[in-house]
């Protein structure tokens, strides 16, 4: 996973540590946000598919609109490059668009790209579906696992308290340990 995406494996033990009684469901409603962010097609996208020009103009928008950006970023946006690149830049703009309100005017064309939004929109959904059951599915098995991970430190600690009064009892049988008077009182001297 990376880390950036991350819905950190760490916040969520803390929360769970931190006895949250919601923190699963806080982070499985985190995560679906997050995954909604991620958009279907929209019209421009559908087009692009279908229209092999639309498609190469516009990747030359976008190469054009990318070196603008990078000219910009050496040269700062006083620079006469800089100029004749935003020049190209509203060009290819210009270019795109032209073909885009060509493309939308074919009915058969908009048909096919409002059934492949339809499509990619349905598809999506059940992506977030999908990862929203898969994130649940993780964190319940990091909740059992956390449980567990408590129990077996409970385990371990009763062990540790039992053994330790065990080893204090061998230690007083064998009078390996010096016990006060006051606690052992009158009876006991009588035995010794």
């Amino acid at each position: 996973m990376q880390k950036a995406s991350l819905l950190s494996l760490q916040d969520i033990m803390n929360d769970i540590a931190g006895q949250r009684p919601d923190a699963v469901a806080q982070t499985c409603q985190k995560t679906a946000k997050k995954k909604a962010a991620a958009k279907p097609l929209d019209e421009l996208q559908a087009f692009i598919q279908l229209d092999p020009l639309l498609a190469d103009l516009h990747k030359q928008y976008m190469g054009a609109k990318n070196n603008c950006a990078e000219l910009v970023r050496a040269h700062g946006s006083d620079d006469v490059m800089v100029d004749v690149a935003m020049d190209m830049e509203d060009s290819a703009w210009c270019m795109m668009q032209t073909r885009y309100l060509e493309v939308r005017a074919k009915r058969g064309l908009m048909e096919k790209a409002q059934h492949l939004m339809r499509v990619s929109e349905h598809d999506m959904r059940q992506v977030a579906e999908e990862d929203l059951k898969q994130e649940r599915k993780k964190q319940f098995d990091l909740y059992l696992a956390m449980l567990e991970m408590f129990k077996q430190q409970r385990q371990k600690e009763r062990r540790l308290d039992l053994g330790t009064f065990e080893a204090l009892f061998v230690l007083l049988i064998f009078k390996i340990l010096p016990v006060p008077n006051r606690l052992i009182g009158p009876t006991a001297k009588l035995i010794a």
